[in-house]
């Protein structure tokens, strides 16, 4: 019979197009996670080089920040460095003060500029062993999302500054 459409051509027909629909966006939802995934990485990047760039590069603002330590509200940035790839122990002592305090983790890490992710900065000698721990390492169900060292000098010996972000960018 012509031009009379029967119900299986029907079904499969409208099989076919569900199916193609389905593909195309489990495709497009790929993309878009990956997509995600790749900025959510960059933002943890520029966190971790921020982070570095605080400790290793900034006296801090203002540049005396240490010596008046008592409270965080009067330091506008957390710089541990005398000069560029010198850190300097009272920097990095009150830094770690305010960083490892409950009470001033959040206000210490954007003054670092970790912003909202998880972050550790550990100053180690050459054989491993910490001169200076910031934070917590990140959790057995903790993913580090990015991770940044360099060398730099502490008492006239080399170091290295490492710090590793963790966590959701946005919740």
């Amino acid at each position: 019979m012509r031009g009379q459409v029967h119900v299986i051509d029907f079904v499969v027909s409208m099989s076919a197009f569900m199916l193609l629909v389905v593909f195309a966006y489990s495709l497009w939802a790929g993309a878009a996670q990956r997509s995600s995934d790749a900025l959510d990485s960059r933002i943890a990047a520029d966190a971790a080089n921020r982070a570095l760039n605080s400790v290793l590069f900034s006296t801090g603002e203002p540049s005396h920040w240490a010596s008046n330590a008592t409270a965080i509200s009067g330091v506008r940035g957390i710089g541990c460095a005398s000069s560029p790839y010198v850190l300097d122990r009272a920097k990095l002592a009150a830094a770690r003060s305010f960083y490892n305090a409950t009470a001033t983790y959040n206000a210490t890490k954007e003054k670092m500029g970790v912003g909202s992710f998880d972050a550790d900065i550990r100053v180690l000698y050459p054989n491993g062993t910490a001169a200076y721990a910031l934070g917590n390492p990140p959790g057995a169900n903790s993913t580090v999302l990015a991770s940044s060292a360099r060398q730099g000098l502490l008492d006239n010996q080399a170091v290295w500054v490492r710090v590793r972000v963790w966590g959701p960018a946005f919740p």
